[in-house]
């Protein structure tokens, strides 16, 4: 049963609180949302856009922006020889760093060219990394010091303490006969 201090899984809400945290530092100076990735992270300075023939050099240089809206040509995979790249990359593998992350997205070509298409993919992740190198803090801390623990979100964060996790609800899925399973 529901009770008032049940703790949820947000999924993909950690993007508005990671997209929060960029608008934060912007709004402190230490990063401007139309500066290009590289500055931040050179390891985009050599960035290049998949096409049939492999891949070659973007023509524009991705900006914060770009992750911020999606538009940065970073997708979570697909299917074809370009999935087969993304997934090789192992860029979200939960056991990253987000340095190793931010550096296995570099080594793998962009979907399309920054500011060119739209697709929901690791964009935000990305952005993570940006804030640590921002503000000089862990991503997680920062959040904990400038978002969470000013609003007072005590239960929000990447996991479940052991001693919170009776309050943890319970998450379903369709079995594809009508009804639900529970899901681990």
């Amino acid at each position: 049963p529901m009770q008032r201090d049940t703790i949820f899984r947000i999924y993909s809400m950690t993007k508005a609180i990671t997209s929060t945290a960029i608008m934060q530092l912007h709004e402190q100076k230490k990063l401007n949302v139309k500066d290009p990735v590289s500055k931040y992270l050179p390891e985009f300075r050599a960035a290049t856009v998949y096409n049939d023939s492999g891949s070659v050099p973007t023509k524009r240089k991705m900006t914060i922006a770009h992750l911020l809206t999606h538009t940065a040509g970073l997708v979570y995979g697909s299917g074809g020889e370009y999935g087969k790249l993304i997934k090789k990359a192992d860029a979200m593998n939960r056991n990253n760093s987000l340095d190793q992350m931010a550096k296995k997205m570099a080594a793998t070509p962009l979907k399309f060219e920054p500011g060119t298409d739209w697709a929901y993919g690791t964009s935000i992740d990305l952005l993570g990394r940006i804030v640590e190198v921002a503000s000089k803090q862990p991503f997680d801390a920062y959040l904990q010091q400038h978002i969470l623990d000013p609003l007072n979100m005590h239960d929000t964060s990447f996991t479940v303490p052991l001693t919170k996790l009776d309050r943890f609800s319970a998450n379903y899925t369709s079995n594809g006969k009508g009804t639900l399973k529970l899901l681990d």
